[in-house]
């Protein structure tokens, strides 16, 4: 007895190929993670240092004092820095100490003739 003929299917190899020839393209482009490197922290005072070089230009300045007299003596030197309030020069002061002496004179002699008003109203 002859057997009847049966077609068989055969399976498709070609279709699994092609599949997993597309997950493995699909895996190649996928982004891949950064590596990163770590350290470990610590607290401390971080030291920064800033080198330049160029020119600096500064401003003049007239000083003038509110008396006049002869200089007699310097504290800087030109193109010292100088703070506000800092002592620039010593002025002579022997005109003034005169005028102060001369004041304080007039100053007794008007306190004087107060008392003597003062007894002779008593």
């Amino acid at each position: 007895m002859a057997r009847p003929a049966t077609t068989r299917r055969r399976f498709p190899w070609w279709a699994l190929i092609l599949v997993l020839l597309a997950a493995f393209i699909v895996y190649l482009a996928l982004p891949r993670p950064l590596p990163v490197a770590t350290a470990p922290v610590t607290m401390g005072v971080l030291q920064l240092s800033l080198s330049s070089t160029g020119v600096v230009e500064g401003t003049i300045s007239d000083v003038s004092g509110r008396l006049t007299a002869p200089i007699t003596a310097f504290f800087v030197e030109e193109g010292d820095a100088v703070m506000a309030g800092e002592r620039l020069a010593r002025l002579d002061d022997t005109d003034l100490r005169a005028e102060v002496a001369r004041l304080q004179a007039a100053v007794d002699a008007a306190e004087r003739r107060v008392a003597a008003m003062r007894a002779s109203a008593a």
